[in-house]
């Protein structure tokens, strides 16, 4: 079993991808939509490139993975982010 380790605090993270962050370079992310509707999160490099995108349903968490210097961004609603950790 493992716990979660919060590494930052948690932020509203702005639909749009000129809001995209690293989220204070996390490699893991816990991405929370409670936005009233579903979003699609993206990944792109530091160099703005997309390379991965999802639907997320409202009312879902996801925990994505990353490169520290991949940037998140969400379309279709704000979602809440945190740089997270796992522990024994």
């Amino acid at each position: 079993m493992y716990r979660l380790n919060l590494k930052s605090n948690e932020v509203t993270l702005a639909a749009g991808i000129g809001n995209s962050t690293t989220v204070s370079s996390a490699t893991l992310v816990r991405v929370t939509n409670s936005s009233g509707g579903s979003v699609v999160v993206g990944l792109q490099t530091a160099g703005a490139v997309g390379f991965a995108s999802m639907t997320m349903l409202n009312n879902t968490t996801e925990i994505i993975e990353k490169k520290g210097s991949d940037l998140i961004h969400v379309l279709g609603g704000n979602v809440s982010v945190v740089k997270i950790g796992f522990t024994n």
